[in-house]
């Protein structure tokens, strides 16, 4: 079962009449999340998948969204339209001990430019704040996707350093690290 994000759900609104809904992924979600990284990852050169997800089965999916879901420092978030997956957003812990997780958000092209990722973003800091254990979320953007460095930096993330970065497809790009304090240090 998917955890509660202790909020009223919120429910966006595109084109006016179509009802979106941000909502803790559950483990049967598995199929229809493997097919919307797939497409994600298609669909633009900004997103990078694990490359062991397309390989998994079904069940295991299954299992790791089950293992996410019980998780205090790990969250997948999804944009749920119409009962069809159309929006992710990830917390991955990279650090346990500082508690720290890497954020990472995509939505399909068709739906771009309707809030759907400031949508995402924000459910998933808002679970960071009041539900998990992490204590800052980071993330890396490419420095083209002005889109995508709005939302963060209107989220309140903050850019720690820009570098050139290798992409799964060997090209190189420059890329920024943000990072947001989502927790007070005790």
């Amino acid at each position: 079962m998917a955890p509660d994000l202790k909020k009223s759900v919120k429910n966006w609104y595109i084109q006016m009449s179509e009802e979106v809904t941000a909502r803790g992924v559950e483990s049967a979600d598995a199929a229809a999340l493997v097919e919307l990284l797939n497409k994600l990852q298609s669909e633009t050169e900004t997103i990078t998948i694990d490359e062991q997800i397309p390989m998994l089965s079904v069940q295991e999916e299954s299992d790791q969204l089950e293992l996410i879901n019980q998780s205090p420092l790990d969250q997948v978030i999804v944009a749920d339209f119409d009962g069809s997956l159309i929006g992710v957003v990830s917390l991955q812990c990279t650090d346990s001990k500082k508690a720290e997780a890497e954020l990472g958000v995509g939505v399909l092209k068709e739906f771009w430019n309707q809030g759907l990722g400031s949508m995402l973003v924000d459910e998933a800091i808002y679970w960071a704040q009041t539900t998990s254990k992490l204590r800052k979320l980071w993330l890396t953007v490419i420095a083209e996707n002005a889109a995508a460095i709005h939302i963060y930096k209107r989220a309140g993330f903050e850019i720690l350093k820009a570098e050139k970065m290798q992409l799964p497809d060997g090209e190189k790009k420059n890329t920024i690290m943000m990072n947001l304090s989502v927790k007070k240090e005790f």
